[in-house]
């Protein structure tokens, strides 16, 4: 917008997401042009976006296509200086975490496994994806990291081992919300302060939680976890919020005095 640049933006209906709230209002305030698609994340989809793209080339334009999965490449480029950044935060704290976490369906957890591996750090990287099927993920960050590795022309030194893609958290499907992320998110912005949308964020940290929980993840363990953002979602999702908040405080107990 700030540079007179037309946004032209393929968004899925398929998962029932507020159309009028959220980023869908931000995108319209910023002038984006929005082109809806009926159908799920996928090849599908895609294409639809490359169909977009051959359109505006007849109109004379010069489209420039955020496309799967060569987005992913340039994602992972981008988190692999997220990497270095971390790497610096940590060293002038004296801290060295043992597992990191985030919300990845990708570059995020590509691109910060393969920079911290380049920085020589051992962290277990564990990506809870939103979603299950809609996308190859584990493939995609080993397409990613190998071609990245490419660009940068330095050696790729991911295992599979290392690649910790987690379904688990997901519930009903992408964009749906679930008794545990719902509990994140509020232990969350009830505890720190900190706000996690219920699409990404609020499942990766009720992912992180539960592992913490169960022991595969030690709960004396230096744990960092990657905040991506999405705060304007919260306002998409305000009844699924408010309908939990509700539910929670009917099921806890008054057991002080007024």
């Amino acid at each position: 917008a700030k540079l007179n640049l037309q946004c032209h933006l393929v968004l899925c209906r398929r998962y029932g997401q507020a159309e009028d709230q959220g980023n869908c209002l931000l995108m319209r305030l910023f002038g984006a042009h929005i082109h809806w698609y009926d159908g799920p994340l996928g090849e599908a989809y895609e294409s639809h976006k490359r169909e977009l793209r051959d359109k505006l080339k007849s109109q004379g334009r010069k489209p420039y296509v955020i496309n799967y999965p060569t987005s992913e490449i340039l994602g992972t480029i981008a988190f692999v200086s997220a990497a270095v950044e971390l790497h610096e935060q940590c060293l002038a704290l004296n801290w060295r975490p043992h597992v990191v976490t985030m919300a990845a369906v990708g570059s995020t957890q590509s691109g910060l496994l393969l920079g911290l591996r380049w920085l020589g750090w051992s962290a277990r990287v564990i990506g809870y994806s939103p979603l299950r099927e809609e996308f190859p993920v584990v493939q995609t960050l080993r397409d990613s990291m190998a071609a990245a590795g490419k660009r940068l022309d330095l050696p790729n030194p991911v295992t599979d081992a290392d690649i910790l893609s987690v379904t688990d958290f997901v519930g009903e499907g992408y964009a749906k919300t679930t008794r545990d992320s719902m509990d994140a998110m509020s232990r969350m912005a009830r505890t720190e302060g900190v706000l996690l949308d219920p699409v990404y964020t609020s499942k990766a940290m009720a992912g992180t939680l539960a592992w913490m929980a169960d022991g595969r993840i030690d709960a004396h363990a230096d744990v960092l976890f990657v905040h991506t953002g999405g705060v304007p979602a919260i306002f998409a999702y305000n009844q699924p919020v408010l309908q939990h908040l509700a539910s929670a405080q009917e099921s806890t107990p008054c057991t002080g005095s007024v």
